[in-house]
């Protein structure tokens, strides 16, 4: 079966919306700057775009170094992407154990504060966390950042065409929100898709 990458995508920062690219560096918890950020609750609790559907209308951008950040209203936001340190609090996502960040500080929280009529803070990935132990495979890290399960989301192009054509209103791929998206001729809907090796660039 002749299998072909029709799409690469990256989420800045979790449950906000996504960036597609060209190509990507793979790091030990998958794609680089791949939810490197998260909004969260004082408590640290993650605030997820399952809950609040306006956090897709965030943009976040990486340009040159630097997190441009856009929503409906809003001013732009900037937050350096490369910064070293910061206050460091815990975060959780659903029930997984949970990870450590470092907060993006005072600007960055009014903004997102603002924008969804809570008190929350933006945090940056600091340690990555392990996913659960039953899905371990021994070649690869085993580690992801603010991402739910896995390094990388993977989805297919007939699996969407399949589900579309049982729904009044066709959705787009991103409603998924993947990393990866494969297509090929051969290839079934809903039919299982393993990557056997990663290449250091896609």
């Amino acid at each position: 079966m002749t299998l072909g990458v029709k799409e690469l995508w990256i989420y800045p920062i979790k449950s906000c919306a996504g960036t597609r690219i060209e190509r990507g560096e793979i790091t030990n918890t998958g794609f680089a700057n791949d939810r490197k950020w998260a909004v969260v609750h004082e408590s640290g609790t993650a605030i997820l775009q399952a809950h609040v559907p306006q956090m897709a209308l965030v943009v976040p951008e990486l340009i040159h170094g630097r997190l441009s950040i856009s929503a409906p209203g809003m001013e732009v936001l900037t937050v350096d992407a490369n910064a070293i340190g910061g206050e460091e609090r815990s975060v959780s996502i659903y029930t997984y154990a949970p990870s450590q960040g470092f907060d993006e500080g005072r600007e960055a929280a009014e903004w997102f504060s603002e924008y969804l009529k809570a008190r929350v803070r933006l945090v940056r990935v600091d340690e990555a966390r392990s996913i659960k132990e039953r899905y371990h495979r021994s070649d690869t890290s085993n580690q992801i950042g603010f991402a739910d399960r896995f390094s990388f989301h993977i989805t297919t192009a007939p699996s969407l065409r399949a589900l579309n054509e049982q729904l009044d209103a066709p959705v787009p791929m991103n409603r998924f929100r993947p990393n990866i998206v494969i297509d090929g001729k051969e290839l079934q809907a809903y039919e299982p898709v393993f990557c056997l090796a990663a290449p250091t660039e896609v």
